[in-house]
């Protein structure tokens, strides 16, 4: 009997060495698989796996204990039919990690804000501050539209925004300007709805030249020729009528006078 009881007393205290051993190798597994799984179920899975490849649901997860945080997350709908399936290759491509680990902080900020709140610049844990405005028409965040303040609250305290595209912080604009056009060849905008949005891609190359046209010119008729200036004729001293001309003309006057003078008497 007491061979058995120290046996099963082995046992139970090296299965509770293990378990020990894995909660200290891990300690916040299992919150973290919380936060994701509060995100997924609220259909943010598509952030939850930008988080991931980024390495930083763990950092989230570290920052939402303090309760006073706000995220602002696309929704998947967002991330399918808003954003181009080119930009989300870029971003999640292993040598742009950094990029990525930028415009994720982008999306979180220190503090608790509301609907109520909805105002100001409020700075992000990327560094740059993220401005936010309503209108009559929706709220804004860094010039993205709002679909839903208040989508969730976290088990922390955190409130979750859903928004409808990328937020882009200032500092990454700079290396996403020359990446595409603002839509694709499906006309989907590039970072959601934002007006101000920029691109995160290769610089696209020189657009092909003009089609050469290779019909042949028609030829222009010759020029007409110019009329020949008039001769010229060398000037000279005037010409003086001749002495049989004269007389000629003398005796025509003579004739006709008396001629004249006849039919008159």
């Amino acid at each position: 009997m007491a061979t058995i009881r120290w046996s099963q007393l082995y046992s139970l205290l090296t299965v509770a060495a293990l378990v020990a051993t894995a909660v200290a190798a891990n300690p916040s597994a299992t919150p973290s698989s919380a936060v994701a799984e509060q995100l997924n179920s609220a259909g943010f899975s598509g952030f939850v796996k930008l988080l991931e490849s980024a390495d930083l649901l763990q950092m989230v997860h570290d920052k939402l204990k303090t309760g006073d945080v706000t995220l602002f997350v696309p929704t998947n709908e967002a991330l399918m039919y808003q954003i181009s399936p080119a930009v989300l290759a870029f971003l999640k491509a292993p040598r742009n990690k950094a990029l990525l680990r930028q415009v994720l902080l982008f999306h979180v900020v220190s503090e608790h804000i509301s609907a109520f709140q909805w105002d100001g610049k409020h700075t992000s844990l990327e560094g740059s501050p993220v401005e936010l405005r309503m209108d009559a028409l929706a709220f804004y965040a860094a010039n993205n539209p709002v679909k839903q303040y208040n989508a969730i609250t976290l088990e922390e305290g955190a409130v979750v925004h859903s928004i409808k595209g990328l937020l882009i912080p200032p500092t990454a604009e700079s290396l996403l300007v020359n990446i595409q056009s603002d839509t694709d060849q499906d006309g989907r905008r590039i970072l959601g709805d934002a007006a101000t949005a920029a691109v995160a891609a290769p610089p696209s190359a020189a657009p092909p030249p003009p089609p050469v046209d290779t019909k042949p010119v028609p030829s222009m008729p010759p020029p007409v020729p110019s009329p020949p200036p008039p001769p010229s004729y060398p000037s000279g001293p005037p010409m003086k009528p001749s002495a049989r001309f004269t007389s000629g003309v003398q005796w025509i006057s003579t004739v006709g006078g008396a001629m004249l003078l006849a039919l008159l008497l």
